[in-house]
């Protein structure tokens, strides 16, 4: 369809410099060793047994579409065309409903009638398997009930790598088993209530600024090599599957330079093939950047429909995805796996058998309103049916945030709290903003108590209940102080307690809060509003502090922490609707606080390096953000380094005390090095190869589209000519596919074989059981405890690994003092096992043989269980895991801390030429792909360390770097051998590289030159806010406080700001290579500009002429009839997109079409049309031509 709008062609301009602009200056190259590898055709759903029946129905179905309803199913119809963020074409004819898609992970968002649960960062952090899968069921539960059909969560990614990052606090903590366990019991609740889980976002999209594509820049590149994509980014998404998971969403940005929309390895590879995901892969919001290669690369639905130029009618697909089947570049089998799969999940959730419709609309509450609000001419009919789903489900979204609740402190006992305690409560965050809980849209501003954080990922709050409300129902005379500055109060007696309510807030980057644009870029790890001085100035004054935080993340607490006066800290994390009452029955005893961190809390910032700890700022072309620091993020890194964090991740005390004892082990299934040879694929649908016959695609005769709503039909001239195309000879002659593009099904990959990977990967090797014991004398109330299951591997085998890995957790029912409970848990194949590179496959380290047959009698040497329990004690060894492993009742502590690791284990005490002679051992395991970012070396003496160990030295992998840094790189290796940390030593010579480093130092005593170099190595290298600032692109761009911004006022503010940005980007560090590119780029425009405007022009009025043509003929073969005469007669009613009209009515649950509707609809469209063609009869070619130009120039 053509919309002539001068404004369209101002888009369509811009879009073709930028084309320019991208053929003259690449996007900046991806870094060496990280690489998008092919991996074509996409493979067939339906050849596993669980989604057998599922794909029987749905290629039933499939086969009786036409092209165009086959289309229609798999993109949406437009953003704002429905009542649902998100809405499919539907296939009416056959019982095929439009889908409903909607946010959020945490509620039903744009809704009434809802409850707003608590967020992923408060779920993960209960620690609680059962309440996690109750919280699913009631989130199924009230999206079955508004009649949707997909809910858009959970979230598991980002993972939490940066602190920083935007979106964290949407999924369940920064660990993949922690993420995974959390999003496979979300969905199993979810999906047993009928409704289609879709886990996000795949994958990378670790921070928000810079994420998206758009016509003047690509989204930012994460760089990830293989074996941390496998063992980190990718574990939750694999359990998911593994949990038949029924719609995977991709990311908006790209992963190793290729966008996660047509990510062909990412979908086709990973996904499809080796995790064996049968479900539907969606594109995010407007992140659909290209039509042919997304099909390919196994994308399946396209979300809302539009490109990501939104509201002006034009998609990748619908029309143009039938064009592209017509011309034979899309192949028809491709189309029918594609349709087959949205139909299958639909069949698997049963929602063939009475699903309701959606009953709300997302965009009114008003009873009435437009049936598709972003359409030029929309119907109007009932969008609201006023539906409460909330039934009791209120009490799992308390007991969520209750149990989220990690006590950090409690110094002297000060908690719990006595009724008849003199109480004062500080901060603007104890009560609920004065202009109504859902006064921000999009919860787009942190004032009052804050609930959740902002952007898609939020709910209405039917109510609040706040902390300040639920506090005086217990103590009706407590002192309240709404302010963020302590004010003056009446001096304290030492029995009084000041409540000090702090918060930290973070959100999507399409809305800016507080110069925050969607990541905490800003107020970054501090809280808000200057709540930690008012932390500090409240200690000053009183004896008693309590503070409460309600924070999307980890905070740096250091400036109050250790205040005598801060008796208590409680993180209450993001708590929804049911923030009062849960924070109160903590305070004041009711319950025990049985939360952990799903976080480390550092006590600096640069306790992380800056791969993690920083964000990337804007760069001229591709921002890349590559993961330097590999396996180890949150507390990997901190193990690694002997950094101790302020809490650790795990941390949460309680009221009481518990002892694990009697701890038992059950080897279950024995093991072999690698699993044996994946199962081979079952059989498949069977699609027809032959391109339809082009009158599928043909637009329903009479039939008056909705401007801006998105159709699969084409007109019959443009069909016929895509099939006159597709039949005279192969697409591959003409068409540039993809690099490494092919036909031919693949047999599938080592690793695969199943739902979430090969079968036996989920097979239990060990059960444990440990006896958990409330050993407490002073809480007389019931507590509960939560055991965390690590694994430690073992050394010398290769594997360069984390030091302790959380495996599984569980936590037990409320136990009485003296009371004890049996905990079981259980660790399968894949938690003991590493990502082999070379194999591509899972690699059971340390054990000797292949074992192919998976019955392997091969011992497992000394891999460690390792458990820890409700406070912050040293781990505990559980058991030596072995298939011979007997029932040990021991229980010693781990001696903190705990051994360095480089593949072997570092001899701590030994003397420093022991410590060389196994430092520089060589060794057999080869450097990981993708992980050298540049190497200094010291070729002489075949000493080898990698650049990336010190966050502070690029090397480059030039061999004379060394020259230029001796006593930086002496340094840093004497840091390595006294302990400290190194990442990989390889291939060198024990003499030669000890003999290197004695050289170095005149004396014969090596100790004091390798003290000093310690020294420079401190000062220079490691974690120096010097080196930190050095590695920053850019400085601080300029920001614009937008705190009262909303709706219009908002999006112009993130306009100005992204445009000023890029303008400080632009001119930061210019280099003469760019300034050529931006002449270059600027010049082809200035070229080009006249034959685009005169090409647009013309087409514009053939467009005008031809619909004015047809306009008029139709006007004159009918008799006239006034919209007035069927002013209050006629009920507008749902539009449809199935041209077969009479079944539709007798199907839907909504209002039909009328004859009068649609002649009422023409007139008016006829009108306007014969507007329009007077005034185009009145104005030149010319000076039509002349008003695009002052437009473009204004523009």
């Amino acid at each position: 369809m053509v919309y002539g709008t001068s404004a369209a062609w101002l888009v369509l301009s811009v879009l073709a410099s930028n084309s320019i602009a991208r053929s003259v200056g690449p996007r900046d190259p991806v870094p060496e060793g990280y690489h998008a590898a092919p991996y074509y055709p996409a493979p067939r759903g339906g050849w596993l047994d669980s989604w057998r029946e599922a794909y029987t129905k749905a290629e039933a179905l499939v086969a009786q579409m036409t092209l165009a309803e086959k289309a229609n199913i798999t993109s949406g119809v437009g953003m704002f065309m429905g009542p649902c963020v998100g809405n499919t074409g539907s296939a009416d004819r056959l019982g095929f409903p439009r889908l409903c898609l909607q946010d959020s992970p945490l509620g039903v968002a744009s809704a009434d009638f809802v409850t707003a649960f608590p967020a992923g960062i408060t779920t993960g952090a209960t620690w609680d398997k059962a309440l996690i899968y109750a919280r699913g069921v009631a989130l199924g539960e009230e999206f079955r009930g508004k009649g949707t059909n997909v809910y858009l969560g959970p979230s598991v990614g980002p993972l939490g790598r940066k602190p920083l990052g935007g979106r964290n606090w949407e999924g369940f903590g920064a660990d993949p088993v922690l993420q995974a366990k959390a999003a496979a019991l979300t969905i199993k609740g979810v999906q047993e209530q009928g409704i289609i889980a879709t886990v996000k976002h795949l994958i990378g999209n670790e921070q928000e600024m810079f994420r998206m594509y758009n016509p003047f820049q690509p989204g930012y590149s994460a760089n990830i090599d293989d074996r941390t994509l496998h063992e980190l980014y990718l574990w939750p998404f694999a359990e998911a599957v593994h949990a038949g998971v029924g719609a995977v969403m991709t990311a908006y940005n790209a992963v190793n330079g290729s966008a996660c929309s047509q990510h062909s390895y990412l979908i086709n590879g990973l996904l499809k093939d080796e995790l064996g995901f049968q479900g539907m892969v969606m594109s995010d919001w407007l992140s659909h950047i290209s039509g042919v290669d997304s099909a390919l690369a196994g994308l399946d639905l396209n979300m809302p429909g539009d490109t990501n130029i939104p509201l002006f009618g034009f998609s990748l697909w619908q029309y143009e995805l039938t064009r592209s089947v017509l011309n034979g570049s899309v192949p028809v089998d491709r189309l029918n796996d594609m349709a087959t799969r949205v139909v299958a999940a639909w069949y698997k959730m049963g929602q063939d058998k009475g699903h309701p419709r959606p009953n709300f609309s997302s965009h009114t509450r008003n009873k009435k309103g437009l049936l598709h609000p972003a359409a030029v001419l929309s119907p109007i009919g009932q969008v609201n049916w006023f539906v409460n789903v909330q039934a009791e489900h209120y009490r799992v979204a308390r007991q969520v945030a209750q149990d989220a609740i990690t006590l950090l402190k409690n110094d002297g006992g000060l908690l719990p709290i006595s009724n008849s305690a003199k109480l004062s409560v500080f901060g603007t965050d104890a009560q609920v903003n004065p202009t109504g809980p859902n006064a921000c849209a999009n919860r787009a501003c942190n004032k009052g108590t804050l609930g959740m954080g902002w952007g898609s990922g939020v709910a209405e709050y039917p109510y609040l209940d706040d902390p300040i409300s639920a506090i005086r129902r217990r103590v009706p005379e407590v002192a309240f102080y709404n302010t963020d500055e302590f004010p003056k109060v009446p001096t304290p007696t030492d029995d009084d307690v000041a409540i000090v309510f702090i918060s930290s807030d973070s959100g999507e980057n399409s809305l800016i809060v507080e110069n925050n644009h969607g990541d905490r870029d800003e107020d970054k790890l501090a809280a808000w509003h200057g709540g930690d001085k008012l932390v500090h100035d409240a200690a000053e004054k009183y004896g008693n502090v309590i503070v409460v935080v309600h924070t999307v993340g980890p905070l740096i607490l250091e400036s109050w922490i250790d205040h005598p006066s801060v008796k208590a800290v409680l993180f209450a994390h993001l708590p929804g609707q049911e923030a009062g009452e849960s924070l109160t029955s903590v305070l004041f005893g009711d319950v025990s606080p049985s939360g952990h961190l799903p976080y480390s809390i550092t006590k600096t910032a640069a306790d992380f390096p800056a791969s993690i700890s920083t964000l990337k700022t804007f760069t001229v072309g591709q921002v890349q953000d590559t993961y330097s620091e590999g396996l180890y993020i949150d507390y990997r890194l901190l193990n690694k380094h002997g950094i101790q964090p302020r809490y650790a991740f795990g941390h949460g005390l309680s009221y009481t005390t518990f002892a694990l004892t009697n701890a038992t082990i059950t080897p279950i299934t024995p093991l072999s090095r690698v699993p044996p040879p994946r199962p081979p694929k079952g059989p498949t649908p069977s699609y027809p190869t032959a391109i339809p016959q082009p009158s599928e695609a043909y637009y329903p005769r009479g039939f008056v589209p909705i401007w801006r709503y998105l159709y699969s039909w084409l007109r019959p001239g443009e069909a016929d000519r895509a099939y006159a195309a597709g039949t005279s000879g192969s697409a591959t002659d003409w068409y540039p596919y993809p690099a490494g593009y092919s036909t031919v099904q693949r047999a599938g990959p080592p690793a695969g074989g199943a739902e979430g990977g090969h079968p036996a990967l989920w097979d239990v090797a060990w059960e444990v059981r440990v006896t958990v014991r409330n050993v407490g004398d002073r809480y007389a109330g019931r507590a509960r405890a939560s055991v965390q299951a690590y694994v430690q591997f073992p050394a010398g085998t290769g594997y360069e690994t984390p030091v302790v890995q959380l495996r599984d957790f569980e936590k037990t029912a409320a136990l009485g003092p003296g009371e004890s409970e049996v905990v079981g848990l259980r660790l399968t194949r894949r938690d003991v096992s590493v990502w082999d590179v070379e194999r591509q496959n899972w690699v059971v380290p340390g054990m000797g043989g292949e074992g192919e047959g998976g019955r392997g009698n091969h011992a497992i040497p000394a891999q460690l269980l390792l458990a820890r329990v409700n406070n912050p004690e040293p781990f505990r060894i559980l058991a030596h895991l072995s298939p011979s492993a007997r029932p040990s009742s021991t229980t010693r502590a781990l001696p903190p801390p705990l051994p360095l690791r480089l593949g072997r284990l570092l001899p701590i005490n030994a003397v420093l030429d022991e410590r060389v002679q196994v430092l520089v051992a060589p060794r057999k395991e080869k450097h990981v792909v993708g992980r050298d970012g540049g190497a200094v070396r010291v070729a002489a003496e075949g000493l080898e360390v990698c650049g990336d160990v010190f966050y502070g030295l690029d090397g480059g992998g030039d061999e004379d770097h060394v020259g230029e840094g001796a006593d930086e790189l002496r340094g840093c290796v004497a840091v390595a051998l006294q302990g400290l940390f190194v990442d990989d030593f390889a291939d060198g010579e024990p003499e030669g590289g000890f003999e290197a480093l004695r050289r170095e130092d005149p004396s014969e005593n090596v100790a004091p030159g390798i003290s000093a170099q310690m020294q420079s190595c401190h000062q220079h290298l490691l974690f120096s806010e010097s080196s930190r600032q050095a590695n920053k692109s850019l400085t601080e761009p300029p920001r614009i406080n937008t705190e009262n911004m909303d709706g219009v006022a908002n999006v112009a503010a993130t306009v100005v700001d992204r445009f000023s940005t890029n303008i400080h980007g632009t001119f930061a560090n210019l280099t003469w290579e760019k300034v050529i590119r931006i002449v270059m780029v600027a010049g082809a425009y200035l070229l080009l500009r006249p034959y685009i405007l005169k090409l647009g022009g013309k087409v514009q009025m053939q467009a005008h002429e031809k619909e004015a043509a047809a306009a008029e003929a139709e006007y004159q073969a009918k008799a006239k009839m006034s919209p007035n005469e069927l002013r209050g007669k006629v009920e507008i009613p749902d539009h449809t997109d199935d041209e077969d009209e009479t079944e539709t009515v007798g199907q839907s649950t909504g209002p039909s079409w009328g004859k009068k509707a649609r002649r009422r609809q023409r007139e008016v469209i006829t009108k306007l049309l014969e507007a329009e063609e007077q005034r185009l009869q009145e104005n030149q070619e010319e000076l039509e031509d002349k008003d695009i130009e002052e437009y473009l120039v204004r523009e």
